[in-house]
Order: C-alpha cells, then structure tokens, then sequence
C-alpha cells in the first residue's frame, strides 16, 4: 500500500498550522478539499445553489404581491363595525346603498376583483377597479399609482396632480368603495333624468308631463 505520509504547513498570526496530508487520516478527505483551491471554490457554489434552491419557495414575490408603499398624509383606520368582505356582506350593503341593479354590480364585482382576491381589493379595498375622480364626489382618501406600488393619500385637491398618470382610487374600507359606486352611478347613469325621458317617449301625452312630475316629486319629503 502506498502511503503519502507528510504535512503541509501554512503560517498565521499565532504560529504554525499543520494540516494532515495523510490518506490514512481520517480528515484526510476534508482537508484534502480544503487546500484544493478550484475544488474548493465548486464546492461553495454548489452548496450556494443548493441553499438558495431550498429557500427559495420561503421568500416573498415582491414583483406581484408586494404591499404598496404609503406616503404623505396616515391612512384613516377603518372602523372595527366594517363587516367582513364576502359576498353576502357585499350584496346587503349594494342593496342598502340603494344601487340599482344590485346583482349585476355585484357580478362586476367579483368580475374586477377575482373574487374578492385581488391586489387593488386586498391593498385599497377598491373592488371595481374603480380610477380616482377628477371631477365628481368621491369617498376615495388616495390614489395608488400604477406601476410603482404606491399610495398616496391625501384631500381631493392635493391628489388632483397625480391624475395625470395612471391611478386608481384607494379606500379606508371596503363599504367606502361601495359607496363611492353608488355616487359614480349617480353622477354618471342619471338614473332620475333616463327615467323622465323614459316617461316623456312612452307614456306622457301631455306636453309638460314630465316636467309637472318632476316638481311634484321635488317636493314630497323622504
């Protein structure tokens, strides 16, 4: 049997090591690698991919689900009476909102947030999708920019200058967003004003019709 009987020595601060070059040495095989500098350097790789390998599923996506960053003004905290987002809770509060088409919007609902799930639903409880008004009233207290996971919160005057990027409303609650349909309904459908001219095509035949119902209307109290 050949046996490679010698040592190997390295100096440091403290003096002199001496590393077993010895097959017959039970360390033989580890320091062996150790003084074997490309083997070495392998070695560390492989060890450096098989730990990020095993990490890896542990670690946040940070390119889809990372939590926008919140600057300027605190957000209101929403009231701890919210109920939870489901889609019970959400067709009663439609239906309290006095939305029409209740089951459609709720429809729209689901169709914009997946579910309820999405990233605009879950991080500025906006559940339609719904962008930041410019003109009309809103209950939206900021504005998350697209592209760059962030909110802004703010008055409507301070977060008209963002406007002119991509932007959708954020909420203090998921009820807010709710309500804030029922004024985009109002002010977009006009609803009163279809229904008048409704009545005028089909079945008014005098022709101040409508315009005697609609100050007969104007002055019957809630």
């Amino acid at each position: 049997m050949n046996t490679r009987n010698f040592s190997i020595y390295y100096q440091n601060q403290n003096g002199r090591w001496i590393i077993c070059r010895n097959d017959q040495c039970q360390d033989f095989a580890l320091l062996n690698l150790i003084t074997n500098k490309k083997l070495l350097t392998i070695t560390l790789l492989l060890i450096g991919a098989a730990v990020a390998v095993a990490y890896a599923p542990m670690l946040p996506s940070f390119k889809n689900n990372a939590v926008p960053v919140a600057v300027a003004n605190t957000a209101p905290i929403a009231k701890d009476t919210i109920p939870a987002l489901t889609d019970e809770n959400l067709l009663a509060e439609i239906k309290s909102q006095g939305i029409i088409c209740e089951k459609h919007v709720l429809a729209q609902a689901k169709l914009e947030s997946l579910h309820l799930t999405s990233y605009l639903c879950r991080n500025a409880n906006n559940l339609f999708g719904m962008r930041y008004p410019g003109k009309r009233e809103t209950t939206a207290i900021g504005v998350y920019l697209q592209g760059q996971d962030t909110i802004i919160y703010g008055t409507h005057a301070e977060l008209k200058k963002y406007l002119t990027k991509p932007t959708y409303a954020v909420y203090a609650s998921w009820v807010d967003a709710v309500k804030d349909y029922k004024l985009w309904q109002e002010s977009a459908f006009d609803l009163e004003g279809k229904y008048l001219s409704f009545l005028n095509r089909i079945y008014a035949e005098a022709p101040d019709y409508v315009h005697v119902v609609d100050k007969m209307a104007k002055k019957i109290q809630d």
